[in-house]
């Protein structure tokens, strides 16, 4: 499993609509592919979904951490877990989105060579139940996206919001009356409020529907001590999303908060994902597996990891927004995805991300 060639090229996926949330209208992702290769001819890939809020990574800074890095990792095997993390720490240590497509392209070889799935590399895989993402869009649209959802039986959903409280409240009110009481629903500001007074205005209007926590009220940069205030002075549990990358931000908001948001694409792969779960049970807390609306190498990745590292919900069928035959992923089924039994990380046909770096 000797890593003998390191490969990255862009990947550009094209939203089949735009997605929109608190400052940002999504149309194009602009990430990067990786391709590993062991000496003995097996390959492995990755993808790289470049995270650009808050701490500006973009398609290039990520292809060019990975090109940094490749010589290094010649000769690495895929299963040294701790050599990858160290070379990561040594030569790229906040190019998280690069982190990741190594990580889990390493991940992939490892499942292939020993014929697993990789969820069975950290224990058995069990169902993940799947979230459904509302944008800030117009509400007949807004319904329509939750009527397919209620089809699919998902019982989490999430309404983005932070720009125009009447009308959220409104859609609101209308989600929750179509999903009834027994659903789960829970708002995310995307950092739209930028003090805990305004804040706590804005939460306790939305918080007569009964929501289960709300994700990142106050920018990424609020300190633990502007989340405490906020948290004593809410009924709502909060999550943290983009305040927090790996397992060390942990230490420094566990005490202020309730929940956390993982991300592979923040953690720096499968890797720092487990790292940061295991941070977050130390403290009894909760939390959910994010997505940065990844395609399959991504979608197939948190899924592994979501099977085995129990989340309370799972943004894992974001890969349907994207107009793409590189983005795809595992049916839900009564609200639920399943990790597949092929190996690796599961794609079946390898030729269609290989294709990409002969061109």
């Amino acid at each position: 499993m000797k890593i003998n060639d390191v490969s990255v090229i862009p990947l550009n996926f094209k939203l089949k609509s735009p997605f929109e949330f608190s400052g940002v209208k999504l149309e194009i992702l602009e990430y990067a592919l990786v391709r590993i290769r062991t000496e003995d001819g097996i390959f492995g890939y990755g993808e790289c979904p470049a995270y650009w809020e808050p701490r500006n990574e973009t398609q290039k800074s990520t292809i060019d951490a990975v090109n940094n890095l490749a010589k290094e990792l010649i000769g690495v095997t895929c299963d040294d877990i701790d050599g990858r993390k160290k070379l990561f720490n040594q030569y790229i240590p906040s190019a998280y989105a690069a982190q990741c497509g190594i990580d889990v392209a390493c991940y992939d070889i490892e499942g292939k060579v020993k014929d697993v799935p990789v969820a069975k590399l950290f224990g058995i895989p069990v169902k993940v139940p799947v979230e459904v993402a509302i944008p800030m869009t117009d509400e007949k649209t807004a319904l329509g996206i939750v009527e397919t959802a209620l089809d699919n039986n998902i019982q989490t959903y999430k309404l983005k919001v932070g720009k125009d409280i009447k009308k959220e409240l409104k859609v609101l009110r209308k989600i929750r009356n179509k999903i009834g009481s027994n659903k789960k629903i829970f708002i995310d500001a995307n950092q739209a409020w930028k003090s805990a007074d305004q804040a706590i205005e804005k939460i306790n209007q939305f918080a007569q529907y009964d929501l289960c926590w709300v994700e990142q009220p106050l920018p990424a940069k609020a300190t633990p001590e502007e989340y405490n205030e906020l948290q004593q002075k809410i009924s709502v549990p909060i999550m943290l999303d983009e305040s927090v990358y790996t397992n060390k931000d942990v230490l420094v908001y566990n005490d202020s908060v309730k929940m956390f948001n993982i991300k592979l694409a923040k953690t720096g792969g499968i890797s720092g994902a487990i790292d940061f779960y295991n941070e977050v049970k130390k403290f009894n807390k909760k939390c959910m597996l994010g997505s940065m609306i990844e395609g399959s190498l991504g979608t197939l990745a948190g899924l592994h990891f979501a099977s085995v590292y129990s989340m309370q919900t799972t943004a894992l069928n974001s890969y349907d927004l994207i107009n793409d035959k590189l983005s795809f992923g595992p049916k839900i089924i009564d609200g639920y995805m399943n990790v597949s039994n092929l190996p690796g990380l599961g794609y079946q046909d390898e030729s269609i991300f290989n294709k990409k770096f002969s061109r």
